[in-house]
């Protein structure tokens, strides 16, 4: 079984009010915001001009698996990373995935309070 993430650590370990509130801050908010204007934002759209849009989607979902340094989850973190590409490229914006980015990051805090 693969051990936890530190982050879900943290998250876990979160008691006090004001430690839930960063928390929730951080992960649910901040670290999507940001994933997604590095990844869906400037990474994809600087490979698109070179490459075609499945290429340019598939290493930017690659390397958003393995930014996360998590060896046993980056297939499943660079499929995440994929479909949120899709998301982004069919839409034509970057708010989308950002949203659903969000929603994941919080039910996985959520889950990871209440467990």
């Amino acid at each position: 079984m693969a051990e936890p993430q530190n982050v879900s650590n943290i998250i876990a370990e979160s008691k006090t009010t004001w430690e839930i509130i960063a928390v929730v801050i951080s992960v649910a908010i901040l670290a999507p915001l940001g994933e997604e204007l590095l990844f869906r934002g400037y990474i994809y759209h600087s490979l698109a001009p070179n490459y075609s849009p499945l290429v340019s989607m598939l290493i930017t979902s690659l390397v958003f698996g393995a930014m996360h340094l998590d060896f046993l989850r980056f297939i499943p973190l660079s499929f995440v990373g994929l479909f949120l590409n899709i998301v982004a490229v069919k839409s034509k914006s970057i708010y989308g995935s950002i949203i659903m980015h969000a929603a994941w990051n919080m039910v996985m805090v959520i889950m990871l309070l209440v467990v």
